[in-house]
């Protein structure tokens, strides 16, 4: 899995005959703003390999401070 700026870590589930699900992030920093195209971006690169987003949503990933939590978008694909 190629790794893009801005764009965090991501997991395949494997099954027998390949992954049927795969999890990635994409960091939002301080602000928690995501920017859309980045959504759209991924989704279309993850569409290509046979992938559609399945469901999204925010979660902390580490926190520098109590002021500044590192926010990431949880991006689920299932294969299509």
């Amino acid at each position: 899995m190629q790794q893009n700026p801005g764009y965090g870590g991501g997991y395949a589930g494997a099954q027998a005959g390949g992954a049927s699900f795969q999890v990635m992030t994409i960091d939002a920093g301080c602000g928690g703003t995501i920017e859309h195209s980045k959504i759209a971006d991924l989704s279309n690169q993850m569409a290509a390999q046979g992938f559609v987003l399945d469901k999204v949503f925010m979660d902390v990933r580490s926190a520098f401070g109590p002021f500044c939590p590192k926010r990431c978008a949880v991006l689920v694909f299932k294969r299509g």
